[in-house]
């Protein structure tokens, strides 16, 4: 099996609202396992948070129903649009300051 296929099976097993939940549990553990890193604490175990993280969001994604791709897409659209905003007004501000 693929790694794709292997998340299919996986995700069609377990189903959305548990694949959510996961999803949650994931990003709490790879942003606790981050904060070590940063602290000189952790021994790269950030890593193998972050490959759970990547699992479960596509586990996710596989089992989204259309119309919540749908806004998740907007919202995504939305976010990065405020992010590309922000930027160019901080590179003006630079450039104004010189």
């Amino acid at each position: 099996m693929t790694a794709e296929e292997k998340i299919r099976y996986i995700a069609e097993h377990n189903g959305l609202e548990k694949a959510l939940d996961k999803l949650a549990e994931e990003c709490a553990e790879y942003a606790a396992a981050r904060i070590k890193h940063n602290l000189g604490e952790g021994n790269g175990e950030y890593l193998e948070e972050l490959a759970d993280v990547i699992i479960m969001r596509a586990e996710v994604q596989q089992l989204m129903p259309k119309e919540m791709k749908d806004q998740i897409s907007e919202e995504i659209n939305r976010k990065l649009d405020r992010q590309i905003e922000r930027i160019r007004e901080k590179e003006e501000h630079v450039y104004k300051r010189g």
